[in-house]
């Protein structure tokens, strides 16, 4: 029996498109994450102790 190779039958079907499963791989691969910026990082630090915050001020009531 033939072995069956997934990649080289993606490619076939896909080789106009050029989005073949080696190549989506390899964007993959080669794609960096955007760094946070520092107001955002400082923003949600600031909306976490203000949730904290109220979570206690409710909680000291009860």
């Amino acid at each position: 029996m033939k072995k069956h190779e997934l990649f080289d039958d993606l490619d076939q079907h896909s080789r106009n498109s050029n989005h073949g499963l080696r190549q989506i791989m390899l964007e993959n691969e080669n794609h960096n994450t955007e760094v946070h910026s520092k107001s955002r990082v400082a923003f949600i630090i600031f909306i976490t102790l203000i949730l904290i915050s109220l979570l206690g001020f409710i909680l000291l009531f009860l």
